[in-house]
C-alpha cells in the first residue's frame, strides 16, 4: 500500500467513525426545550397527549378518556424517570400501577419532535416519536 492509499483509508475510517457517532446525537438546546411542554404520540388508533412541567407530567390517553399523572425526575439532559402517582380509567392489562417507574431516554430531537426509548421493567419500547405541540396561550 502506498502513502496515498494509506491516507485515503484513514480518511474513510475517520468519515465512517464520524458519521456513526454523529447519528442519533441530541442537541443540548433542543433537549432543554423538552423539560416543559406539550407533546403528542400516536400508536395505531390511540393518541396520547402529554403536558409536562419540570417535575410533573400528565398524559391524556384517547382524548382524555384515561389519564396518568406522574412525577418526573431528570437524571441528565436526555434521561428522565417517570413515577406514576395517579391513574384514571386506565386498562388493567398494562401491568402499570401507582408507583411504577418508566425510564425515558431521548435519543434524538429536533424543533418539531423527539424520539425516545422507554424502559418499563424488562419491557423496552424503541423509537417512540413525540411531536412537539405549541402550549396554549394563558
Amino acid at each position: 500500500m502506498n502513502i496515498y492509499q494509506d491516507h485515503s483509508m484513514k480518511y474513510l475510517i475517520y468519515c465512517f467513525f464520524f458519521s456513526c457517532t454523529a447519528f442519533g446525537q441530541t442537541d443540548p438546546v433542543c433537549l432543554s426545550g423538552l423539560i416543559s411542554g406539550k407533546f403528542e404520540t400516536t400508536s395505531g388508533v390511540v393518541r396520547n397527549t402529554i403536558i409536562r412541567h419540570k417535575n410533573k407530567q400528565i398524559e391524556s390517553i384517547n382524548g382524555g378518556i384515561s389519564y396518568i399523572e406522574s412525577k418526573v425526575k431528570w437524571e441528565s439532559d436526555s434521561v428522565y424517570v417517570l413515577t406514576i402517582k395517579k391513574m384514571v380509567n386506565c386498562p388493567e392489562g398494562s401491568g402499570m400501577k401507582r408507583g411504577s417507574r418508566i425510564t425515558v431516554t431521548i435519543t434524538e430531537c429536533s424543533e418539531n419532535y423527539y424520539i425516545c426509548r422507554l424502559l418499563y421493567g424488562t419491557t423496552v419500547f424503541e423509537n417512540v416519536k413525540y411531536v412537539i405541540l405549541p402550549l396554549p396561550e394563558r
